[in-house]
C-alpha cells in the first residue's frame, strides 16, 4: 500500500533530513549548513524513491486489485439490500433463503479471492448482475405479498418468486463447493452459463379494476 505513495513519502523524508541536519549544524558555515542538508535530504529521497518506485506491472496489478476491490463492494451492497428486503417479507421461508444468501455470497466472494485473486474482477462482474436479478426478484416478492390483489396469480408468482431465490442459493452454494474444491474452471463454467434468477411475467392490476 504504501508503494502507491512513494512520492509523498519520498518528499516527507527529504524534509526530515532537511531539517534534522540543519538543527544539528547549527554553528557551521552558512554554506555547510545549507548545502549539506539538502545534498543528504535529496539523497535520501532518491534512495526512499528508489525502494518504493513501482514498475509497470505492480502498477498494472494495483489497478486490477481496485477494480476487482469495487466490484466486490458493489456486490456487497447488493447483498446488504436483499438482506434488509428479505427480512421485510411475511414468509418465514423466504426469509431464511434470503439470509442465508446474504451468508453464503461474501463467503464465496471472499474464498475467490483467496483461491484465484486474478478471477476475482470477472466473477464480480458476473456475480453482480445475478445479484441485481435477485434484488428485483425479492423486491417484486414483497411488493406481491403487500398487494396480492394487484397481480394475477399472485400465489403463482410467490411461488415463483421463492424457487427462484432457492435456485439461486443453490447456485452460490454449488459454487462455493467448487471453489473450495480447488476446481476454478468447472466454477467459472457454471458461472458463466447460469442464467440469473427472474420472476415470471407479470400481470397486474391496477386499482379499481374489476
Amino acid at each position: 500500500m504504501i508503494r502507491r505513495h512513494a512520492t509523498v513519502v519520498s518528499a516527507a523524508v527529504l524534509v526530515l533530513v532537511y531539517v534534522a541536519l540543519f538543527v544539528a549544524l547549527d554553528g557551521a558555515g552558512p554554506a555547510l549548513r545549507l548545502g549539506g542538508p539538502l545534498i543528504f535530504g535529496v539523497l535520501a529521497a532518491i534512495g526512499v524513491q528508489v525502494l518504493l518506485g513501482r514498475t509497470p506491472a505492480q502498477i498494472s496489478d494495483d489497478a486490477y486489485a481496485d477494480d476487482a476491490r469495487g466490484k466486490v463492494d458493489a456486490c456487497l451492497d447488493l447483498v446488504r439490500r436483499i438482506g434488509r428486503a428479505g427480512r421485510d417479507l411475511a414468509s418465514p421461508s423466504m426469509r431464511d433463503v434470503t439470509g442465508r444468501i446474504a451468508h453464503v455470497v461474501p463467503e464465496l466472494l471472499r474464498r475467490v479471492e483467496t483461491t484465484s485473486p486474478t478471477s476475482v474482477y470477472s466473477s464480480a462482474s458476473q456475480w453482480e448482475g445475478h445479484l441485481t436479478s435477485l434484488l428485483g426478484v425479492v423486491t417484486t416478492y414483497g411488493d406481491v405479498e403487500q398487494h396480492p390483489t394487484f397481480y394475477e396469480d399472485s400465489d403463482h408468482l410467490l411461488t415463483s418468486g421463492e424457487a427462484a431465490s432457492r435456485r439461486f442459493l443453490e447456485f452460490a452454494l454449488e459454487s462455493i463447493r467448487l471453489v473450495n474444491s480447488g476446481d476454478i474452471a468447472a466454477y467459472r463454467a457454471n458461472l458463466a452459463t447460469v442464467a440469473p434468477p427472474k420472476m415470471p411475467a407479470l400481470g397486474t392490476r391496477q386499482e379499481g379494476d374489476a
